[in-house]
């Protein structure tokens, strides 16, 4: 049936709709080449926000959830803004990933310090539990590995 349709067309015409078919198709798809990075990166920060919120936030000890506490919270929220702007904007705006790279580490570097903060030299205190470093050190590992290879694929090294 569509053979018989394709004969009364003219060849020009047929060659002038696939390519305008093609044009439609590459439109459609280019654009969205940097998504799937973006959108790996937003699902593992989310990931790493319920993690946050659910287990390590809640075993902050009482006088800490008001300070240190809304600190992260502050923190995880500011990356997740930035990161939905990222995914926003077309293409990847590399100054907008390098405040993201500067947030997260910023944010390792207090989660690192609130795992082991000294008293004096012989004692020390974990505001939050050692057996919870490991787990969010991973994922911000992950995080930060997502950061470096979209930072890579637009030369800014």
């Amino acid at each position: 049936m569509e053979n018989d349709l394709l004969q009364f067309i003219n060849p020009q015409q047929k060659q002038k709709s696939q390519e305008k078919r093609h044009q439609r198709y590459t439109d459609r798809y280019s654009e969205k080449k940097d998504a799937p990075y973006e959108l790996i990166l937003q699902t593992k920060w989310e990931d790493f926000a319920k993690y946050m919120y659910s287990v390590v936030l809640r075993e902050l000890p009482k006088s800490e959830r008001g300070g240190l506490g809304k600190d992260i919270r502050d923190r995880i929220w500011l990356i997740e803004s930035l990161i939905v702007e990222l995914g926003l904007k077309h293409g990847i705006d590399l100054s907008n990933l390098n405040k993201i790279d500067i947030k997260v580490k910023v944010l390792t570097r207090m989660l690192m310090f609130a795992t082991e903060i000294m008293i004096n030299k012989e004692q020390s205190i974990a505001l939050i539990p050692k057996k919870r470093r490991e787990p969010m050190s991973g994922m911000l590992v992950e995080i930060g590995r997502i950061i470096g290879g979209l930072k890579r694929s637009k030369n800014v090294y």
